[in-house]
């Protein structure tokens, strides 16, 4: 996968190509729309090296494109071609530059990591990969004449599973796995990767270590690299969520980003439904082009992120509402909760409404946690109760204050419950200006 801009950021290309299957290109210079060429078929080794002196394998199938992969292993270079077997088409060819240390995800031998909890049978798809990750150009030929060229990044996922694919996961096979997150994120001297893996809601399936969490930052200008385990990572909930929010500390220092998507493929993430141990449950399959902002910390330096640009994969599941009745999806629609932060004053406003036939007020809470899942402030009960809008100070139960950065806010009633992301800011010092 990869995404680039015109020389004067007028234009982006995005691009998705799976060996060898298919590629799918999507350029505003082009229309708004992805576009998938048919090249569809096995791969041949290009044994008389005609596309380029190098390892190359190319896809010659009946379709009307064909496309080729070639690498470089003494320049760690991807060159790709994506061409019309006949006649007028488009052309697309990418030289990409591996850059910093590959992100590995198991080995060939093992030890295998978990990909995620199959969904027919009993089982977990165990996987084992290495990403490069880097720099790309990208020259595009249109049939009208026209060409642009793209400098951006690249993520190359170089992939073994057990069942992931359709002849060990489809029709009498174990199903594909859920749910998995896997994160691409790239700034002009940074390069970080982010893999987990969580089990699903009620999946009764046991293993004998945790599921995959695991991550790499990269420094490539620097010659630094770090593992990034230490991580947590959320989203904003439902089965094509288009927010994200990753912290952590590593050797080097610490992370707090939140990531907006700009651009799902497909566009809509349609579900299929029902597995193994929940004929309810709803699951999806999708990729998202993420705009990545906060800071992260290298040592006594701090660097702010502003747009840069993630790509990533996921499949989410949710259990579906034959699980509920009638009267707690009314319930769970009148919830509601909106946060302001205030930068003047170092509060939160939270704004929240609750259904007036709750039943028990005791079943009512409105608590903050950090990122990690840890409790960090709960509001007394007759507060809300009150209904008034409530202001957090940025202090913990105890009275001490937290530490800026992402937060999250939950209004629940017994099990229902909705959750607002919650940035908490410093206080900016000096007068405001009108």
């Amino acid at each position: 996968m990869g995404v680039g801009l015109t020389p004067d950021s007028s234009d982006t290309i995005m691009i998705q190509i799976h060996l060898p299957h298919k590629a799918l290109v999507r350029a505003t210079v082009y229309d708004t729309f992805w576009h998938a060429y048919g090249v569809r078929g096995p791969l041949y080794w290009d044994g008389e090296q005609r596309v380029y002196p190098l390892p190359t394998a190319y896809s010659d199938s009946e379709a009307s494109y064909y496309h080729s992969i070639s690498y470089d292993s003494t320049q760690r270079q991807y060159l790709y071609k994506l061409e019309p077997f006949n006649g007028p088409g488009v052309e697309l060819e990418i030289q990409a530059q591996a850059r910093g240390i590959p992100f590995w995800i198991g080995k060939p031998e093992g030890a295998y990591i978990i990909h995620g909890a199959c969904k027919i049978k009993e089982d977990v798809d165990i996987w084992g990969a290495y990403w490069d990750v880097g720099i790309m150009k990208s020259d595009l030929k249109l049939p009208d004449g026209r060409s642009y060229t793209f400098y951006g990044g690249f993520l190359w996922d170089r992939a073994y599973h057990r069942v992931y694919y359709s002849d060990s996961a489809a029709g009498t096979g174990c199903g594909a796995p859920l749910s998995f997150t896997a994160l691409g994120i790239q700034g002009e001297n940074v390069d970080m990767m982010i893999l987990q893996s969580i089990k699903p809601a009620g999946c009764p399936v046991q293993t004998p270590v945790p599921f995959q969490h695991q991550g790499r930052i990269n420094f490539p200008l620097l010659g630094k690299d770090f593992t990034f385990d230490h991580f947590t990572y959320h989203d904003n909930g439902g089965l094509q969520p288009d927010s994200h929010y990753l912290s952590g500390r590593y050797a080097g220092g610490e992370v707090n980003l939140v990531g907006t998507v700009f651009r799902f493929w497909p566009p809509q993430w349609h579900p299929s439904q029902g597995v193994y141990w929940d004929s309810t449950l709803r699951y999806v399959w999708g990729r998202a082009f993420i705009r990545w902002n906060g800071f992260l910390t290298l040592e006594q330096d701090t660097i702010w992120v502003k747009d840069w640009i993630g790509i990533g994969e996921f499949t989410r599941d949710e259990p579906g509402p034959g699980l509920r009745g009638d009267r707690d999806r009314e319930m769970e629609s009148k919830l509601m909760i909106a946060v302001a932060p205030t930068p003047f004053t170092g509060k939160v406003k939270i704004d929240y409404s609750i259904p007036s036939d709750i039943g028990n007020p005791a079943d009512v809470s409105l608590k903050i946690f950090d990122p990690s899942g840890r409790e960090v402030r709960s509001f007394p009960l007759e507060q809300l109760l009150q209904g008034v809008p409530l202001f957090w100070d940025g202090t913990d139960s105890d009275g001490r204050r937290v530490s800026p950065g992402v937060y999250f806010c939950r209004l629940a009633i017994g099990e229902l419950s909705v959750t607002k992301k919650v940035l908490f800011l410093k206080p900016v010092k000096g007068r405001r200006h009108k």
